[in-house]
């Protein structure tokens, strides 16, 4: 029998947003994602109605939420249902890239009002948001998940800009500040535009050699990770920079790196053979490889990314510019 989907809703009206609750990666914290739902209804009582779809309640299946066909299914469902209007990642985790080859089975199927939906979501889910805008048209949102015990710590300023973002479509123009990498500007001023996409380093890189493989050509590129030593995210700036996937970037800003730190090898009697290397030092030195491997400015501390910084947020592909004057820089999207 198939389960049934979980509704939320509060004070019902005619105009309450449908929101789809999917988990294409890992299991869901199911007590911050209710919490974090009752937040959200509490704020704007009657605007939204959460449906859970059943397969995030369902057991795990080896380190994923449920198994590669349910959560294919998920997603599939809330794609076609003309009534869902945003898809909602739960959380990340691992398992959104080996959905790809089953969605692709969906590409003859006619979407309603397409450009209308909207998907959200991060991390894991960055191999989602390329491809569901590139073969369905619809729009996605690197952001926020519901899932997570970071949104469980937004404070209430935060949790209102979010129910504001979600009930307008994520569409209010953003004005970020961004640090200026000075030895790889072109110029003391200036600006460069192109549609806003990137996302987790490491999933980014996952997909060089697949079908899936994103193209950053004219593109400003994100990069954020998470607990990553600062050798494996120099090894996974090599492999893209080498198979060429971010050819024709014209910039690149960074977003958090939370626990991407240097581990010192040690010597047999367990001295380091070098210094450590300080977070700052790495950024930099990643920064650096970067423009001088793809030829264009480098930016950091865009607010977005794991963390305290989770609430932050961008519409994939879109149009955006990053300006510079005197060692400040903005980006706009």
């Amino acid at each position: 029998m198939k389960k049934k989907t979980q509704t939320r809703t509060t004070k019902k009206h005619d105009k309450a947003l449908r929101i789809g609750i999917v988990a294409p990666g890992g299991p869901v914290d199911m007590p911050a994602l209710a919490k974090n739902l009752n937040r959200i209804e509490r704020m704007a009582p009657g605007a939204f109605e959460f449906l859970v779809h059943p397969f995030v309640l369902d057991q795990p299946d080896f380190v994923f939420s449920s198994t590669d066909d349910q959560r294919a299914l998920s997603l599939a469902e809330y794609l076609v249902d003309p009534t869902v209007d945003v898809i909602w990642c739960a959380r990340g985790g691992y398992g959104a890239i080996r959905v790809l080859p089953l969605l692709d089975s969906l590409k003859a199927m006619p979407i309603q009002n397409a450009s209308r939906k909207l998907l959200i979501g991060y991390s894991d889910m960055t191999v989602l948001l390329g491809y569901l805008q590139k073969q369905f048209g619809i729009r996605t949102v690197h952001g926020p998940m519901p899932g997570t015990g970071q949104m469980s710590g937004f404070n209430t300023k935060k949790i209102a800009t979010l129910v504001e973002s979600l009930r307008f479509g994520f569409v209010k123009p953003q004005k970020l500040s961004v640090n200026c990498i000075l030895e790889t500007l072109p110029s003391q001023s200036g600006c460069v535009s192109g549609v806003l996409k990137g996302g987790n380093l490491s999933l980014l890189v996952s997909t060089i050699g697949t079908p899936y493989r994103e193209s950053f050509n004219d593109a400003i590129l994100f990069l954020e990770d998470i607990q990553e030593p600062f050798y494996k995210i120099d090894r996974l700036i090599e492999q893209a920079i080498l198979a060429k996937a971010w050819t024709g970037v014209k910039a690149v800003v960074l977003g958090t790196f939370v626990g991407c730190s240097d581990i010192p090898p040690t010597s047999i009697s367990q001295k380091p053979l070098r210094r450590k290397i300080s977070t700052e030092a790495g950024l930099a030195e990643m920064a650096y490889r970067i423009s001088d491997a793809l030829e264009c400015p480098v930016f950091s501390g865009l607010p977005i990314g794991h963390g305290k910084h989770e609430s932050g947020w961008f519409e994939y592909g879109k149009l955006a510019k990053v300006s510079w004057v005197k060692g400040r820089a903005t980006l706009e999207c």
